[in-house]
């Protein structure tokens, strides 16, 4: 028997290693603690033995994407009786069948998806493992450039003065997989006019050459990305590099996460182009303002926010501060004045929009900020220094309880979790509404049974600051709000997201989410299911505006995606945030609101 010390193992097409055996000592060897009862050799004679090894050991399969691969493996015992090693007509398994799987003692995968599992032999009683992994990866060359400067980037001499400069995402920014046209952005440095952007994760590369400091992926190659590396970290290196000259070359890593989970849910939120312009006619089809909606559980590559419900088809008038129903059957808002609600059946196709329960002629819908229960039967609404509570299952706008605030009343908000949990904001100092001065959060109790606010208790206040716009987490644990320091709530650019424990806790400054100061960082809301990080554990979603700069957005408020992991850094639970690219550049984008479904409205 030939005797050789197996390292590593390339595989660039169908990659057969040859079966002779290779010594190498008990590396990965395991003792099953006793004889190997009912086994057989390889002649098929039965032996007994105490160790058993596999050949090849920890091999790694360097394998291009969608190439099959094949590698031999070989089981060696120790018999009881003494003597030398024996080879064994073990069983073979491999710990991820979806990577590869054994046909006797030959391992075959298909080349799609790399990783790392566990290759396990079976003889009588007796196991022994070792690891294997495929290393697979796509080579993707755009602008006219040649595949073959790949491997020569790969192996470049090092050179910091070509290091480029990561501008866009931020280091440890969460990407979900549906979330497409995401823009890798990095400035060029030390003259170098091309760039390999490699993207690694545990099931691979996928490796890309361009000669843009900002790749947006394909759908196609980001839905390579998400199935070949998988959840988890997600490492981007930049290499930088003079396309005459690849054999020297600078990097720059950011390490970004991709979440096991979808972004699911709809998103509703309210555009405009920052003035206060009358109503114009026709332009719902011109220059719309008014909400937008995004469907992400079906999200299409590429695909845009529809208007939803635009000035024009709201009669005429300016609509703002709106509410859905968690089935995404029923949608409230209010209306320029700040002091009407009405609530329409989405499905509608009525032009202008006829309302089912309030409108802005209705002296009985009285308030402001609204707010429905988890089962849709109430809508709480907060306006001047009162709360109300109003049935929805009955015909006609019927007020069901009112409870007197101690101050002006608004942004008012319910636990989606027992729909009866409410917080809502007192403006200490100010007239409420859109510009609370002075806000502290407050808790109170919607008894349905007894049709009744009760149990008022001040939830969070601050000396010299106000707290404003709370949103209660999905599961009912964690509050989102607004904190400055001056100011009024309406689009304050001292604004800043903070979070706190329902049950109680310090409060928390979501600075990564923030990114900054003087943002104007508002509006948080939670998108309405709980994620997976990509390791089983639980990970919130939620929205905020921010007039941060993004491409041509430089002043205008955007929406923003952060993550929130409740279990994770305790002084901030926060990730740097990803803007949104169903939305338009050009409008200013606030409040997004959450439903789980997204209905369709008939063509």
């Amino acid at each position: 028997m030939s005797r050789c010390r197996f390292i590593h193992v390339t595989a660039f097409a169908l990659m057969l290693l040859p079966a002779t055996g290779c010594g190498g000592g008990g590396d990965g060897s395991t003792s099953g603690g006793a004889s190997g009862q009912g086994g057989q050799g390889g002649d098929g004679v039965r032996i007994d033995v105490s160790a058993i090894r596999i050949e090849p050991l920890d091999a790694v399969l360097d394998v291009p994407h969608g190439t099959p691969v094949s590698l031999a493996y070989r089981v060696f015992g120790t018999p009881v009786s003494g003597g030398p090693e024996v080879v064994l007509d073990a069983t073979l398994s491999f710990s991820r069948p979806g990577l590869g799987t054994f046909t006797g003692p030959q391992f075959s995968g298909s080349g799609e998806r790399g990783g790392t599992g566990t290759v396990t032999a079976t003889y009588g009683e007796v196991e022994s493992t070792t690891s294997l992994t495929l290393d697979v990866h796509a080579d993707i060359a755009l602008d006219g450039l040649a595949p073959a400067l790949i491997p020569a980037v790969l192996a470049a001499t090092d050179d910091p003065a070509l290091s480029p400069a990561w501008s866009y995402p931020e280091d440890g920014t969460v990407i979900p997989p549906n979330v497409y046209d995401v823009a890798f952005r990095f400035a060029p440095q030390g003259g170098s006019d091309a760039f390999l952007v490699r993207f690694a994760g545990e099931g691979g590369a996928v490796q890309v050459l361009t000669t843009q400091p900002e790749l947006t992926l394909t759908p196609t190659n980001w839905n390579l990305v998400v199935d070949l590396l998988g959840p988890g970290a997600l490492e981007v290196t930049t290499y930088g590099f003079a396309s005459a000259d690849p054999s020297r070359a600078g990097t720059s890593t950011r390490t970004f996460h991709r979440s096991e989970s979808a972004l699911r849910g709809a998103m509703y939120y309210w555009s405009s182009k920052g003035d206060h312009a009358p109503v114009q006619p026709n332009e719902d089809a011109t220059a719309p303002r008014g909400y937008f909606r995004f469907d992400f559980t079906n999200a299409e590559p590429g695909g845009k926010a529809e208007l939803f419900l635009g000035f024009n088809r709201a009669g005429n008038v300016c609509v703002g501060c709106h509410s859905i129903t968690r089935d995404g059957k029923r949608f409230a808002t209010s209306y320029e004045g700040d002091t009407r609600w009405g609530i329409f059946d989405v499905a509608s196709t009525a032009d202008p929009m006829q309302y089912d329960t309030g409108g802005p002629s209705d002296p009985d819908a009285l308030g402001h900020f609204n707010t429905f229960t988890p089962d849709g039967q109430w809508l709480l609404v907060s306006g001047g220094s009162m709360l109300r509570a109003f049935d929805l299952s009955a015909p006609a706008t019927t007020l069901a309880a009112s409870f007197p605030t101690q101050e002006a009343a608004t942004h008012i908000a319910v636990s989606p979790r027992d729909g009866a949990t409410v917080l809502y904001v007192e403006d200490r100092s100010g007239p409420g509404g859109t510009r609370a001065q002075s806000g502290r959060l407050v808790r109170i109790r919607w008894d349905a049974a007894q049709r009744a606010f009760v149990d008022r208790e001040v939830f969070l206040e601050e000396a010299g600051a106000s707290l404003y716009y709370p949103a209660i987490s999905p599961d009912g644990a964690w509050v989102l709000y607004n904190r400055t320091t001056s100011g009024s709530s309406l689009s304050n650019p001292l604004a800043e997201v903070w979070a706190r424990r329902l049950d109680g806790g310090e409060p928390v400054q979501l600075s990564r989410a923030n990114q900054g100061p003087a943002l104007s960082n508002s509006w948080a809301r939670w998108a309405p299911f709980t994620a997976d990080d990509g390791h089983g554990n639980p990970r919130y979603f939620f929205t905020f505006s921010s007039v941060r700069p993004y491409g041509s957005a430089a002043g205008n408020p955007q929406l923003w995606l952060s993550s929130f992991d409740p279990s994770g850094n305790a002084d901030d639970p926060s990730t740097p945030a990803l803007w949104l690219p169903m939305q338009s550049l050009s409008l200013n984008n606030h409040a997004a609101q959450w439903t789980e479904i997204f209905v369709n409205v008939p063509q």
